[in-house]
């Protein structure tokens, strides 16, 4: 079992891990946490395996084989999320004063103080590239789980769609069957 427990959130693309102990306790105090970490309430989620089945959430965390951090499980929000990426803002700002100092350092006077300035920005500059590197990274894994989690819902919706599809053809059957014996039927309880 993973060390913790993986949920994708897939509104915002956004990968949570809660402490490994969950997968010992209902499902129902896991929506609790997610509510606390993601602020959309337990009844606004729709959480689903990969594969398309739904969650119950009378039973223990564990017996659904999700959960990693491969095979997450996906949250998705049945209203409207406001979600600011706040590092990618701040990956943003920092960019804009680097390129700033980029500015300074060139309308300096070459002597020792422009050498230390330059290589100090290049410092800079490589410790921010290393940021965006990472954050392309995590952003690609979670475009990954995102599209996982999109066929996870339409995995759901086909298998749910197909078994009410199979409990309206029984219907129409039995129907059916009603009406042609219905004049038999009805002689049999009026007698």
């Amino acid at each position: 079992m993973d060390e913790r427990v993986h949920i994708f959130f897939v509104d915002i693309g956004r990968l949570f891990d809660f402490d490994a102990t969950f997968y010992e306790k209902k499902f129902l105090y896991l929506c609790d946490e997610i509510y606390q970490a993601t602020e959309v309430l337990p009844e606004h989620q729709v959480i689903l395996v990969s594969g398309g089945s739904t969650i119950c959430m009378d039973k223990k965390v564990k017996t659904f084989n999700a959960g990693t951090c491969s095979n997450p499980f996906f949250l998705f929000s049945k209203i409207n999320c406001k979600y600011r990426d706040i590092v990618f803002e701040e990956l943003c700002d920092e960019y804009k004063f680097l390129k700033n100092e980029h500015k300074l350092v060139l309308s300096m006077e070459v002597s020792l103080d422009c050498i230390k300035s330059r290589t100090n920005l290049a410092k800079s500059c490589y410790r921010l590239s290393k940021k965006y590197f990472d954050r392309l990274t995590k952003d690609i894994k979670a475009q990954h789980f995102q599209n996982q989690g999109w066929n996870t819902a339409i995995s759901n919706i086909t298998a749910v769609s197909e078994a009410f599809k199979k409990r309206s053809q029984i219907f129409i059957s039995n129907f059916e069957k009603f009406l042609r014996n219905a004049e038999k039927n009805s002689m049999i309880l009026f007698k």
